[in-house]
């Protein structure tokens, strides 16, 4: 799960996502669209679900917020250790 805060100025609409940018993509999804509007000052949860790779050792995903217009303005980097 993860939560976001617009702290910018703009409305995020249903019509951004938060998509898979790189690394491993562990079965999620490639995308996932927002589920509500969030107006500057407001958050939103975002879940899905992921898979572990069976081989132990450090993995890395890295996951974007993107606009309506396809541009991506945050991303998410994140450094895993399978043990």
């Amino acid at each position: 799960k993860y939560v976001f805060k617009n702290v910018g100025t703009t409305t995020w609409t249903t019509k951004y996502s938060f998509r898979y940018y790189a690394g491993n993509k562990m079965g999620s999804p490639n995308d996932l669209n927002l589920l509500k509007d969030v107006k500057p000052n407001e958050t939103v949860e975002v879940l899905f679900e992921a898979t572990a790779p069976a081989e132990k050792g450090n993995t890395n995903t890295i996951w974007v917020l993107t606009n309506a217009d396809g541009v991506n303005f945050y991303s998410v980097y994140l450094d895993l250790e399978i043990i």
